[in-house]
């Protein structure tokens, strides 16, 4: 809940750090990680939030946020 209301406030620096924070007490906790892609999508780094909804999906392939957010992207780089 952080890391989306930081979001909300736009503390988009203080919400990537709450996310990766999260992402590194549990490294099984795909949602942190799809938090980390969210934002990186937001700040322009397209590419690097496919390796973390990769993960992600690794962790758990029926989140639906990284497998529709990963499809997208992989679509806008065909």
């Amino acid at each position: 809940m952080l890391t989306e209301w930081l979001d909300l406030i736009g503390e988009k620096r203080e919400a990537a750090a709450a996310a990766e924070k999260r992402a590194a007490l549990d490294p099984e906790a795909p949602v942190a990680l799809g938090w980390i892609a969210n934002l990186k999508i937001k700040a322009g780094e397209k590419r690097e939030a496919v390796g973390f909804l990769q993960r992600a999906l690794r962790i758990d392939p029926s989140y639906q946020y990284a497998s529709l957010t990963l499809l997208s992207l992989l679509c806008e780089f065909e």
